[in-house]
């Protein structure tokens, strides 16, 4: 029988990146200083690490979706530099309360993807033969927890970004990223 993999799903502003609003072109994305260690720890205890992404910026036309592709070869890019790969990239391009007139109209629209609803998370389970039950999420917002115990996870809020603002509450918060994943890490070793 083949083992399932497990995997760290990642939120990407405000966990591996500054939050700046709503990042438009490559040059706006700004890593943060200890995410490609983090990632590269992640990759080395043989985790999956896959960014799941809501990215409203696609419905309410203020980027194209090959700019977003362009975004996320910089993210790759960046973080490569450093030895430290993300096996996967989902995004939501929709949102469903965008005035027609100032929207990409095929994109406004409720889905099964915009997080917290965990429809990224299952596509990816389906593509790459992930565990849930064995897996994170690493988030800072509210809606990334939800998404994540929407999906079974253990759930990781980091005060970075959003700082997991709200009712629903992470199984526990760290400082950021590294933190996250030494926390992950620990965990897989007392196993």
């Amino acid at each position: 029988m083949i083992k399932q993999k497990k995997a760290v799903f990642l939120d990407r502003d405000g966990v591996i990146n500054i939050d700046s609003g709503y990042i438009k072109k490559p040059e706006e994305l700004k890593i943060y200083p200890f995410a490609a260690k983090a990632i590269k720890q992640l990759n080395n205890a043989g985790f999956l690490v896959v960014v799941v992404t809501n990215q409203s910026v696609i419905a309410r036309n203020l980027c194209a979706e090959s700019m977003l592709s362009l975004i996320h070869k910089k993210l790759e890019t960046d973080l490569a530099t450093n030895d430290a790969v993300i096996d996967a990239i989902y995004f939501c391009p929709h949102h469903p309360n965008i005035p027609m007139s100032k929207s990409n109209h095929k994109f406004v629209k409720e889905c099964e993807c915009r997080k917290p609803k965990p429809g990224m998370i299952f596509q990816a389970k389906a593509d790459y033969d992930i565990d849930l039950s064995q897996s994170f999420i690493i988030g800072d917002s509210e809606r990334d927890i939800q998404c994540g115990k929407n999906a079974g996870l253990v759930t990781i809020g980091v005060k970075t970004g959003n700082s997991v603002q709200g009712s629903v509450k992470p199984d526990v918060i760290k400082q950021d990223l590294l933190a996250a994943v030494d926390y992950i890490l620990q965990i897989k070793s007392e196993s």
